[in-house]
């Protein structure tokens, strides 16, 4: 719960005051306990799902005890987690999405097979460019 929230930007101030915490226990805390954010999405999800299960863990415990705020706050962390995981699944889709579109609409093998034709036909692929060391120089130059 306080390391979603963290997670999440808000502010140490604010996670001590809503958990009765005090700032520099939660520092402490956050410096000793919390790893930071992976940067690959497939990383960032794996640590989404470890902070659910912990919240899912908290509630059933937290039910179990009767005790309605720690209940409130689970289910507000675990709520914020479902969104970001929307959030990465709805941005995978698109990006597979622009992918299939691109790879329509993408050269074919005969569109392919025209160019190297007509490279091969104006340039000179056994040498390479004195001036930058390309590979192909036009059939015209000497």
């Amino acid at each position: 719960m306080i390391e979603a929230a963290y997670a999440q930007g808000e502010a140490i101030a604010v996670i001590a005051r809503r958990t009765g915490l005090g700032e520099d226990a939660l520092r402490r805390h956050l410096k000793k306990h919390v790893k930071p954010l992976a940067t690959d999405a497939a990383g960032f999800e794996a640590q989404l799902d470890q902070w659910l299960s912990r919240i899912n863990q908290l509630f059933l415990t937290a039910s179990a005890n009767g005790e309605l705020r720690v209940q409130v706050e689970a289910a507000r962390s675990a709520m914020a987690i479902l969104t970001q995981k929307q959030e990465l699944a709805d941005e995978r889709a698109k990006r597979e999405s622009a992918v299939k579109q691109a790879a329509s609409q993408g050269l074919s093998l005969n569109d392919l097979d025209k160019l190297v034709r007509t490279a091969q036909a104006h340039l000179d692929f056994s040498r390479t460019c004195s001036g930058c060391g390309r590979l192909g120089v036009p059939h015209a130059v000497v």
